[in-house]
């Protein structure tokens, strides 16, 4: 299905995912089971929440040849994480496809204070 949304366009592409708004969805999964399908897929990125989720990031590896933009915000916590939480995120993730940290799209930052967001 990805393909198919994917087909023809150029430039670079990725594909987010996330367990849903952290705001409204406190029951998670320990994992995201379709990572061998997904590192199949034809996007060039991954971007993947792991800080709410305490996600373990070895998982990663099964996207090698894929950019991750690693999702490092806990935004089922409205607490202003220090720089050294954030970059301790970013430490835990394995040398594949070239991890970068940012904020999350603004959708998954909806359900947040905009107070927080100023803040982080």
């Amino acid at each position: 299905m990805i393909n198919r949304a994917l087909a023809g366009i150029a430039g670079t592409t990725a594909v987010h995912l996330c367990f849903g708004y952290a705001a409204i969805i406190h029951e998670r999964p320990e994992g995201y089971s379709f990572l061998p399908e997904l590192a199949a897929a034809d996007c060039d990125q991954i971007s993947i929440e792991t800080a709410q989720s305490g996600l373990d990031c070895s998982v990663l590896a099964e996207l090698a040849g894929k950019t991750i933009i690693l999702g490092v915000l806990n935004l089922d916590d409205h607490t202003v994480e220090s720089a050294d939480e954030v970059v301790a995120r970013v430490r835990r993730a394995p040398p594949c496809g070239r991890p970068r940290a940012g904020p999350p799209p603004p959708a998954a930052r909806s359900p947040s204070p905009s107070s927080a967001w100023r803040r982080r």
